[in-house]
């Protein structure tokens, strides 16, 4: 578990409004790369309690790098490129539940951990041999596929990059519209089996940063 501070400044003494999150613990954790756009990673986590005050904001050290945008990004199924993707979307979801035994406290005990799933979301354009082939071969008949995520911000090798590599990966829904006018796009349900994953940036270890 970690500690969280969400703090909002205001000229005058005493007048911050400080939350302090103790006992944190994420539930689900999702990594969304759209076209456009930064990656976004969004947190909904449990936690033992929460405390507010007027003091001191906690100093932090600014990131003075750009963040992964979707430029830098790459999603490669059975070994090809798919180049027409416009959205991906990959969530951690621990399933945790919080206990509350009946024990003369209100404070929380651990939460439980279930069984942890793995759900990547994609959005791309219907385009002949890629669409058919994650269609015909991967969705209808069921077979499974390697998939990488790969973000690299940095020609530095080793600087700024972070590839998810994701095997046994199964299509569980596809959504394939037919509309009047526009472009056709199918939006795919992949869930693997297991993932391993390698970073490589230039983070200073132990830092305090703001995130925006």
């Amino acid at each position: 578990s970690f500690t969280i501070e969400d703090s909002k400044q205001s000229p005058g003494t005493g007048r911050n409004f400080i939350r302090t999150v103790k006992g944190v613990v994420p539930n689900t954790t999702t990594l969304k790369l759209s076209q456009g756009d930064k990656a976004v990673i969004t947190v909904d986590y449990l936690a033992q309690n929460v405390s507010v005050s007027s003091g001191a904001t906690t100093t932090f050290e600014e990131i003075t790098r750009r963040p992964y945008l979707w430029s830098d990004s790459r999603l490669i199924i059975n070994g090809s490129d798919i180049n027409t993707t416009k959205e991906v979307s990959y969530e951690i979801n621990n399933n945790r539940e919080m206990q509350h035994y009946v024990n003369g406290s209100r404070i929380a005990s651990s939460p439980i951990t279930g069984n942890r799933e793995h759900i990547v979301n994609v959005t791309m354009d219907w385009e002949g041999t890629q669409a058919d082939m994650l269609y015909n071969e991967f969705y209808k008949n069921s077979n499974k596929f390697n998939m990488t995520l790969d973000m690299n911000a940095d020609d530095n090798t080793g600087s700024q990059h972070t590839s998810l590599y994701m095997s046994g990966c199964y299509i569980i829904t596809s959504n394939v519209p037919s509309p009047l006018e526009g472009v056709t796009e199918t939006t795919l349900e992949i869930r693997p089996e297991t993932i391993n994953g390698e970073e490589y940036n230039t983070f200073t270890s132990g830092m305090t940063i703001n995130p925006w």
